[in-house]
């Protein structure tokens, strides 16, 4: 069932990195919901290692339910407003979260790294999280057979896994997100254009 629409953005300045997801409910979906998330991360990388600056994530329909972290690599600490509740969590390694992962995996192909284990940004809390390179496959996208490159990430404490395929001329663009829950339930992202 298609239950909604999202456009995915990236904006580079520099060395600075801009992403930006906004997602529109549809078919019966939008019959129930109000709701319109939307996330934003910013990020920047120097000498080779990424870090995030500040997480903005809304629903759309409550400034309250929403959720802000900003992290602070001087005094490695990160600030988190998540629903009306402030809390503060220690910074010890490069961290990223659903948006700047893709970014990881497009240095891990360069690099010629097959697995990684790092820190993620989840609901206000950071988690282990590993990457690995799990094969390569084809993809049909808008009629066109892409090569592409499979990541799948597992996250501790957590029966989600994440899968994202990649083509080789944008290894930083997901053409297809695949969400996996232990009982057998699947949610899929595909790309259906780019501007």
């Amino acid at each position: 069932m298609h239950v909604a629409d999202s456009q995915l953005s990236l904006r580079i300045d520099g060395q600075h990195f801009h992403w930006r997801l906004t997602t529109e409910p549809r078919g019966l979906v939008s019959l129930f919901t109000r709701k319109r998330p939307k996330s934003v991360t910013d990020l920047v990388e120097q000498a080779g290692v990424f870090h995030l600056q500040q997480i903005q994530l809304s629903d759309g329909t409550d400034s309250k339910k929403g959720e802000s972290a900003i992290f602070d690599w001087e005094f490695s600490r990160v600030d988190v407003l998540r629903k009306g509740t402030r809390s503060q969590l220690e910074l010890n390694a490069e961290v990223f979260d659903y948006q700047a992962i893709h970014l990881l995996a497009a240095r891990m192909r360069s690099e010629g790294v097959n697995q990684q284990k790092f820190d993620f940004y989840y609901k206000g809390k950071l988690h282990q999280s590993a990457i690995k390179f799990i094969e390569e496959s084809a993809l049909e996208i808008n009629g066109e057979i892409k090569k592409i490159f499979i990541f799948e990430q597992t996250r501790e404490g957590s029966n989600t896994t994440m899968q994202y395929s990649y083509a080789d001329d944008n290894p930083a663009l997901p053409l297809k997100i695949e969400k996996h829950e232990k009982d057998g339930v699947q949610s899929t992202m595909i790309l259906k254009s780019v501007n």
